[in-house]
């Protein structure tokens, strides 16, 4: 695909790859990692980041008719709780003749209080046979535990942090309740300096990428994704600030961003980059 989308950008894409590249960058951007995803919160209780952007927070108030949390003068102990998916917890993963890729968490992060579960719920997926994406805006306590308990799984497990940007005043505004860039760039570096595949996701990222990507790099095995702000009217942020995100997503702007990178083989974009570009 990243072959396909320089071709496009050339102006050197045969009728066939035109096609091949339009019909697969119009899929689901979710599935450009994995297809499968897996959580153990239960859907009526909405993640405690609780990030003013947060799609899945979206979904849940249009589906299940969830409330977005009032995250004024909120800290890290006064956070919205969640309620665990026990079911989930609990359930059995047979052993499985092809192996699947899941996310895990796809809807939610890790959190102390949790983290017990989740890696219970990790070892009996891998035990399948199965391999996991980790994807966390990740606390430190958290990523020593996991890279301590699942250090047997290391083959089957990637490690993605997510980190949109070293500006602490844009992460308060945009992520309040998640972990600074400086403990989650802690939580990458140990993962790597523990022998864990590691990635990096900017979905979305908030400011200027350059700094983040130079900052992270070396401490990335696989790839660094980029990917911008979805907007939803139902999200309480206000659209001042949306409008001043947004300029990082103009088609002159994520132009010029996937030349620079070209010949980086470490930094990929999702496919809304790509439909950007048209």
């Amino acid at each position: 695909m990243r072959t396909l989308l320089y071709k496009h950008l050339d102006s050197k894409l045969s009728s066939k790859e035109e096609l091949e590249l339009r019909t697969t960058i119009y899929k689901d951007n979710n599935t450009q990692w994995a297809k499968l995803g897996t959580n153990i919160i239960s859907h009526k209780t909405n993640c405690p980041n609780a990030c003013r952007y947060c799609y899945v927070q979206a979904w849940k108030v249009r589906k299940d008719k969830l409330k977005v949390p009032d995250i004024e003068d909120l800290t890290e102990e006064t956070r919205p709780k969640f309620v665990l998916d026990e079911k989930r917890v609990a359930k059995a993963w047979t052993k499985r003749k092809k192996a699947r890729l899941y996310i895990f968490p796809s809807t939610h992060d890790i959190f102390p209080e949790m983290l017990a579960s989740y890696i219970t719920v990790a070892k009996k997926i891998m035990d399948s046979g199965s391999s996991l994406l980790c994807v966390s805006k990740a606390r430190l306590p958290c990523i020593k535990q996991i890279c301590k308990e699942l250090v047997a799984y290391k083959k089957q497990l990637k490690i993605i942090i997510t980190m949109g940007s070293k500006d602490p005043a844009l992460l308060a505004y945009w992520e309040p309740l998640a972990p600074s860039y400086r403990e989650r760039k802690a939580c990458l570096r140990f993962a790597f300096k523990a022998g864990f595949r590691t990635s990096v996701s900017m979905e979305p990222f908030l400011s200027n990428p350059r700094p983040v990507i130079k900052d992270v790099l070396p401490y990335v095995t696989d790839g660094l994704w980029l990917g911008p702000m979805s907007y939803s009217k139902v999200l309480k942020y206000e659209t001042d600030k949306f409008a001043e995100v947004s300029k990082l997503y103009t088609q002159e702007e994520v132009k010029r961003l996937v030349e620079e990178y070209r010949y980086n083989p470490k930094v990929f974009f999702k496919y809304k980059m790509f439909r950007i570009l048209g």
